[in-house]
């Protein structure tokens, strides 16, 4: 449990640091670029055991974390046009509510089998999801960008998928490197982004990169510790537990340390999310 507990603190730590790095006019997507640079770095001379590069392409994973490094960078993009364009609120709930494709993944491909419990406290976390992210704006949103946190809510969805599949069928103990795989995929695909022009205002400063190295430390042990723990728990525990888990938290730091007003819905929204995870730990 203590693998999950650190996944959930180091997760609600990247929350908090995007909310700093906005007050602090941060660009968030160069801090990005130096965060998957930090990661996979970290990762690399993380690796106990000795390595060469480029054996790296003949592992059995290397294809995996490939698609695994373009689904965090593909994911970070939706989530930054959804925040735009559909509402911080709307967009945050749909990234949380990824863990449907967990849980479907867990029952229909992995063999997973929760029981009544852990089921109320899933569906209770939903709930939870919508209450605490409720702003009432969802009637001014177009309904075609809806389809922006809608493929938001997938592409999580199969991030998280994608990492159990490494673990459960591929990884056999290469936790270290494939990670870093991932992160140094990521951070190819986001140059990519930069070349073909989706992202034009990309600027390096001392406080993208600080800002960078301090997420990227944070994002190394975000992945790390949930490939532990998916290593130990099944998927359809994992995912949920950790995604309602960050919501509390973060929603909790947002009102004790930025100040930012919470609804009654919002607290009802959170009192059932803690509710949930006690459910699911039964």
């Amino acid at each position: 449990m203590i693998y999950l507990l650190l996944a959930i603190a180091a997760s609600t730590s990247i929350i908090v640091l995007f909310k700093i790095f906005s007050r602090l006019k941060i660009n968030t997507f160069s801090a990005i670029m130096v965060n998957y640079v930090v990661a996979a770095s970290f990762g690399f001379l993380s690796e106990p055991g000795a390595f060469l590069v480029s054996d790296i392409p003949s592992k059995p994973w290397f294809w995996l974390s490939i698609a695994t490094g373009l689904m965090y960078i593909v994911g970070f993009n939706l989530f930054a046009l959804s925040a735009h364009h559909a509402g911080v609120a709307l967009t945050g709930m749909a990234s949380r509510m990824s863990l449907i494709v967990a849980v479907l993944a867990g029952v229909l491909v992995f063999g997973d089998q929760p029981g009544m419990l852990r089921v109320s406290g899933i569906i209770l976390g939903i709930i939870a999801f919508y209450l605490t992210f409720h702003r009432n704006r969802l009637a001014d949103v177009d309904r075609k960008l809806l389809l922006l946190p809608l493929a938001l809510l997938i592409v999580h969805g199969f991030s998280d998928l994608l990492m159990k599949i490494g673990q459960h069928y591929y990884i056999d103990g290469d936790f270290t490197l494939f990670l870093a795989t991932v992160f140094t995929a990521a951070l190819v695909f986001g140059f990519v982004f930069i070349f073909l022009g989706y992202r034009k205002k990309v600027r390096f400063t001392y406080k993208e990169v600080l800002g960078g190295i301090i997420i990227g430390l944070a994002n190394w042990y975000s992945g790390y510790f949930l490939l532990l723990g998916l290593n130990i728990f099944d998927v359809s525990f994992v995912i949920p537990m950790i995604n309602i888990s960050i919501v509390t938290a973060a929603s909790l730091v947002g009102y004790m340390v930025f100040k930012e007003k919470l609804k009654l819905l919002n607290w009802v929204g959170l009192a059932l999310a803690l509710v949930a995870i006690l459910l699911m730990m039964q």
